[in-house]
């Protein structure tokens, strides 16, 4: 949380890494399948396991590992839909909705003093500047699933 009050364009940095290598997964690795978008952010966030039976325990998967075992044959590509994985949310689209909108409001807000002439603080100017990148965040990671704590 500190990084993204210091240094909040490196929070948009990774949300913009994490959507193109989701997106890779989904559309060059998984390509004649049912997965999604949301699959791809899933496998990243390490959302599939693999059970080992001596001894007993699991292991999380990358997706690297999780493509390597479904070509070598040793397991299946797991089946899991779309609901499936947003039902294991915490958040959902009206939340990031009201999100987007308290951020929508403060820009027209400022953009009408500004365009009254009444001052405008720095304070301002940097916030302007946080909810745009905030903004982009937010459109790219609008998919992705919030707090899973149950992989599958």
């Amino acid at each position: 949380m500190l990084v993204a009050f210091l240094v909040p364009e490196f929070v948009t940095g990774r949300a913009a890494r994490q959507f193109l290598r989701a997106r890779h997964l989904v559309q060059k690795d998984f390509i004649k399948s049912e997965w999604t978008l949301t699959h791809g952010f899933f496998a990243y966030m390490g959302g599939f396991v693999l059970y080992v039976d001596e001894p007993p325990r699991r292991v999380t998967l990358t997706p690297e590992e999780l493509l390597q075992f479904v070509r070598a044959k040793s397991v299946e590509k797991p089946v899991i839909t779309k609901a499936e994985i947003q039902d294991r949310s915490k958040g959902d689209l009206i939340s990031k909705c009201v999100a987007i909108l308290q951020l929508v409001w403060f820009v027209i807000q400022f953009i009408a003093r500004y365009a009254q002439n009444l001052p405008v603080t720095l304070l301002e100017v940097d916030t302007l500047g946080v909810a745009a990148l905030t903004s982009i965040s937010y459109a790219l990671w609008l998919r992705k699933p919030k707090d899973v704590r149950c992989p599958c």
